[in-house]
């Protein structure tokens, strides 16, 4: 009993010690999926969070009301704040509020509150100010004010697991209610063991950046393109081959600024335009941003997109690996990134999907 509750005592231990390590993973991934997207999207993300964090404070403003407790001065930094947002964000054209998030795609009513589009309200369900007005509202709808926001709901909606979830909710339950609460349940063993195996992954994509291979310019083409083949071939980029139908998609030229697909691609490494897999990498996580954007990140099209850009991922993985092998054997030395591939190479192996 005793060998019982401390191997009990252990994976709880090692879940949280994971879950502090998928935390401080969070920035780091995201900053790696922003990273190539244009910069007028970025200021549109920026902008995004902003309003945001407005619409999230006033939420829990109303809820600690709801709920009986202590009123802070939150309010009054949250007015301060939102006027020098105000300024910041007339950077931004007028142009741009038709890719911009539901709030912003029309004029606003008091502060940050605003009526989304028409085209908003049809595919989120969202209709209204930019954040719930009663602790009913909260409850009656699953949105949360990240959903309501195209662009910075398509970012968080392309992280992989188990990023995407928080892992300490998931094995709240890692015990069953038998044996005094002292059995551990070995599904949420297996489940633990699978969560440091596309964590490790994770660990992989971040890596790639400081790898040379990465970003350097390929002399030869045919590897790029031999890339961009295994990546097309996948079952999932059936619908990422082809540019958008605008009379299919009603609202995608609007809210889409920069569209491109896995044909635009080829033309791209054909002509020179793409020369390393860092930027092969960056385009095609345009095209996964732009159908979680249009689509939601829950939608059908925002699952296939995560499980293609996965796909993808592995694909980089293992092209950038077999690229710094080559490489090293080329120079007959090892290069400083040599860790770095054996990393890869071994995450590829052990089958991280």
């Amino acid at each position: 009993r005793l060998l019982r509750l401390s191997d009990s005592i252990t994976m709880q231990e090692a879940s949280v010690d994971m879950g502090r390590e998928i935390e401080k993973m969070m920035e780091p991934s995201l900053m790696r999926l922003a990273k190539g997207l244009p910069r007028y999207e970025l200021k549109i993300i920026v902008r995004e969070a902003k309003e945001c964090e407005s619409a999230l404070l006033k939420e829990i403003k109303i809820l600690e009301e709801a709920l009986g407790m202590k009123k802070t001065s939150s309010t009054q930094k949250e007015s301060s704040t939102s006027s020098k947002d105000e300024g910041a964000n007339k950077e931004i054209s007028s142009d741009a509020k038709k890719s911009m998030s539901a709030p912003e795609a029309v004029g606003s009513t008091n502060n940050a509150q605003a009526t989304p589009s028409s085209t908003a309200a049809s595919i989120y369900g969202f209709t209204g100010p930019s954040y719930f007005t009663t602790v009913d509202a909260m409850l009656q709808s699953g949105l949360t004010p990240p959903d309501r926001y195209f662009s910075v709901s398509a970012l968080f909606g392309r992280l992989q697991e188990p990023l995407k979830l928080s892992y300490a909710d998931s094995i709240s339950d890692s015990k069953t209610k038998s044996n005094d609460n002292e059995t551990v349940d070995p599904k949420h063993e297996t489940k633990r063991k699978e969560t440091k195996k596309l964590l490790d992954k994770q660990k992989v994509l971040l890596a790639l950046e400081s790898n040379p291979i990465y970003a350097q310019k390929q002399t030869d083409p045919t590897t790029l393109t031999a890339t961009w083949k295994r990546i097309s071939n996948h079952r999932t980029a059936t619908v990422f081959r082809r540019p958008v139908n605008a009379r299919e998609a009603p609202g995608y030229t609007d809210r889409i600024r920069f569209p491109i697909d896995l044909s635009l691609i080829r033309k791209m490494l054909t002509t020179g335009m793409i020369v390393s897999f860092a930027e092969l990498h960056q385009r095609i996580g345009l095209i996964c941003h732009n159908c979680v954007k249009f689509n939601g990140r829950e939608s059908d099209y925002g699952i296939v997109t995560r499980d293609f850009e996965g796909h993808v991922d592995e694909i980089m993985i293992a092209a950038v690996a077999s690229a710094t092998e080559s490489a090293a054997a080329s120079s007959k030395e090892v290069p400083p990134s040599a860790s770095a591939g054996e990393i890869i190479s071994n995450s590829v192996a052990t089958g991280t999907k």
